[in-house]
């Protein structure tokens, strides 16, 4: 039965959406699971997922929308046996069954095509072999991760330096990149478009070895074909098995010694990464605001439907919080805890001053409610008001503590990124305004968020934004701060007594009085 939601007392919302969304999901697992084959060394669990994670990527949107509809216009769930469009597919609402007609299957059929010939003429596309070893892959790092002025440095060392082994012992690395900027350690580190495709035309396969891929990947197409026609669904998933020959080829000779990607990926991780014999799969979590605004009074949580159909070998975590509540939705997979992970090392810290009080403020990126509708997200916790609201109150107790402790209080604040047309506008026009009037001393984005960190007596920080972590693992105290006083705290950190929440501008005060009490008694 769908989940179904009290329209006398709360409004539906993205958490309620979440949980119905995914009792629909395991109906799809299930159906598919009972039908599907193995192919071509494929189990039907792994076809299964791979497939069900394609179903939530093109269903969730249609989903939401489709629930605020018949909420709003009949205040009721999707009714059983409704056919959601998804575009690419239609899903059966109570019983699961995904369904493909044959206009969308050829459309599908079109992608697979153009990807296995652009796989099928890299396999003739050979370059000087300039390595001959395993090659660690890397996909989803942002530019701005790698490279400070076109210079991959700070990368580099990260890598070398860092706390992630694999990271760290890796013999040749191709990076997923657009930038064409060309690696200061051009012999380890290469910035490629195609990690995989360029690893192949990098590898000694010898000419048999070319000829048998080539044959391969030809088989291929009509054991595809054989397949999607029996299973009209699978080519939801059309792409994926364009590259699994090749995959296939370097992953026999050992070709790959890791596979990475980021949290950036965590909706899709492609058939041909899963069910390696050779090389593992990693996910990097680059941050830890992975868990769905709970609004009060309810205090039953949801997660992100993509969360549990994430299927790699390891992933690797800031805090011990996090990484159990990640292992209850890949119980089978290897989970690291390493401390925060920002792509570059810490540099001596600075300690704060003695002579004022430092706060550093963390927002988040506040945008429309059309376009965190889009993210399935409502109603929108980071919509410009209460971004608004979170810098009044901080500007209001910067004035209380100027009066309590007689000291100047030097409020300063790190915007999560810099504007892009998505975000709202004036939200960083007033912050430039306050920049400009001395009320807050406004910083770089790009700025060095440990230095940040540690020259600070106390952090601020928008729910559920990582940089709370970070200050936790520096031991400097941090207090999450809700400036409407709606939702429940659910963070991830490992330690109550460095990373705080605050309901109210009373108890914002309240907690930052107690903890610069420990540096200014």
């Amino acid at each position: 039965m769908s989940f179904s939601f009290s329209t006398e007392k709360l409004k539906l919302n993205s958490n309620h959406c979440n949980l119905s969304f995914d009792q629909e999901i395991q109906k799809v697992f299930e159906q598919l699971l009972s039908r599907l084959p193995s192919f071509l060394g494929y189990s039907s669990q792994v076809l299964t997922e791979r497939l069900t994670q394609r179903v939530i990527e093109i269903g969730r949107l249609p989903f939401t929308l489709t629930s605020k509809y018949f909420y709003e216009k009949e205040e009721k769930s999707i009714p059983i046996g409704y056919k959601l469009d998804c575009g690419r597919a239609e899903i059966e609402i109570g019983s699961g069954v995904v369904s493909v007609s044959w206009k969308q299957w050829l459309y599908n059929q079109a992608e697979f095509i153009l990807h296995w010939a652009y796989c099928f003429l890299n396999i003739f596309r050979i370059r000087f072999y300039r390595n001959s070893l395993p090659a660690t892959l890397i996909f989803g790092v942002g530019e701005e991760s790698l490279f400070i002025e076109k210079s991959d440095r700070r990368f580099v060392e990260y890598c070398r330096s860092g706390q992630i082994p694999p990271l760290k012992n890796g013999k040749w690395f191709l990076i997923q990149s657009f930038s064409g900027n060309i690696s200061s350690n051009p012999s380890e580190f290469s910035y490629v478009k195609n990690p995989l495709l360029n690893l192949l035309s990098e590898t000694r396969l010898g000419f048999f070895g070319r000829v048998q891929l080539l044959i391969n990947h030809s088989i291929l197409i009509f054991l595809y074909s054989y397949l999607v026609f029996r299973f009209r669904s699978l080519s939801l998933i059309a792409k994926d098995f364009a590259y699994i020959a090749i995959l296939a080829s370097l992953d026999k000779r050992q070709k790959i010694q890791e596979i990475f990607l980021t949290c950036s990926s965590f909706g899709i991780q492609p058939l041909w990464m899963r069910s390696l014999k050779n090389a593992e799969t990693n996910m990097i979590w680059y941050a830890q605001n992975w868990q769905p605004i709970v609004t009060l009074p309810e205090t039953k949580k949801s997660n992100i439907p993509f969360l549990r159909w994430i299927r790699v070998d390891r992933h690797w975590v800031w805090t011990h919080s996090f990484a159990g509540y990640l292992k209850t939705l890949s119980p089978k997979a290897k989970i690291e805890s390493v401390g925060p992970i920002v792509w570059y090392s810490p540099d001596a810290l600075v300690k704060p001053p003695v002579d004022a009080i430092q706060i550093t403020v963390f927002d988040i990126s506040p945008y429309s409610d059309e376009i965190a509708l889009e993210y399935c997200e409502f109603p929108n916790y980071n919509c410009p008001d209460n971004l608004n609201l979170f810098i009044e109150d901080i500007l209001s107790l910067k004035k209380n503590l100027e009066k309590k402790y007689s000291l100047p209080v030097r409020v300063r604040l790190k915007t999560k990124r810099g504007y892009r047309s998505s975000y709202d506008r004036q939200y960083f026009n007033t912050l430039e305004k306050l920049d400009r009037k001395g009320g807050i001393n406004l910083l770089y984005h790009m700025a060095d968020v440990f230095n940040l960190i540690s020259e600070s007596h106390l952090i601020i920080v928008y729910p559920f934004s990582s940089p709370a972590y970070i200050a936790e693992h520096l031991k400097i105290p941090a207090i999450y701060y809700d400036p409407t006083s709606s939702i429940l705290r659910w963070d991830f950190a490992d330690s109550e007594s460095w990373v705080h929440f605050a309901h109210s501008r009373k108890e914002l005060e309240s907690l930052s009085v107690r903890e610069l009490n420990k540096s200014f008694a």
